[in-house]
């Protein structure tokens, strides 16, 4: 059973090829490849042992053959195509900025998923002419922000760098924790970013 957070990354899926960077122990592709929303799933991640608990993950629930497994840190290794959806999940805003750095191939959606340094990342996107479709936060025992680039989508104005575009329920929630958050640290400095999110938390509620 996946988590929430993982839940909600499958269900942006629309490629039959999903490139999982930095898959760990490849729970998503083994549930898209399980569930037929995928044809083929290639694996990566940057570390020898979590890469064999997902080969023997995959072996275990025989899709082997719909499988390919990588060592690698980035997204140089293979081409893609606009029947790809590339994934990079579970890691920082910083390291997310350096993969896609090396991405010069098409795709159909990235969908990516950043622990921490959000900004970081939607500024990299913004200045790249990334067209942005989704920036939501699913709330899995803590909040977690996820975006989804593909060319339907749209650049950020400068408060949805800061903000991200969220309107569900878990994003409110991270409104109303970021704004106690800041109002706990009662620092001047933080006074303009404080009444940022307040605007957009009534904006929304």
């Amino acid at each position: 059973m996946l988590s929430k957070r993982l839940l909600t990354l499958a269900n942006i899926v629309k490629a039959k090829r999903v490139i999982d960077i930095g898959s760990d122990h490849a729970k998503l592709p083994i549930y898209l490849l399980l569930e037929n929303k995928i044809d083929e799933a290639i694996i990566t991640d940057i570390n020898m042992n979590p890469l064999i608990g997902a080969i023997n993950n995959v072996k275990k629930y025989g899709l082997m053959e719909k499988s390919k497994f990588v060592l690698h840190a980035g997204l140089d290794f293979c081409l893609t195509d606009d029947n790809t959806d590339i994934i990079i999940a579970g890691m920082g805003g910083v390291e997310i900025v350096q993969i896609l750095k090396n991405l010069k191939n098409p795709y159909q959606q990235l969908i990516l998923q950043a622990n921490n340094n959000v900004e970081i990342l939607r500024s990299y996107l913004q200045e790249n002419n990334y067209k942005i479709t989704i920036d939501e936060i699913v709330e899995d025992a803590k909040f977690y922000n996820y975006i989804v680039v593909n060319p339907n989508g749209r650049i950020y104005t400068d408060d949805e760098i800061i903000l991200g575009r969220g309107e569900s329920i878990d994003y409110k929630n991270y409104l109303e924790h970021e704004i106690d958050k800041l109002e706990t640290l009662n620092l001047a400095k933080f006074e303009d970013k404080l009444n940022l999110f307040k605007k957009r938390f009534n904006e929304i509620k």
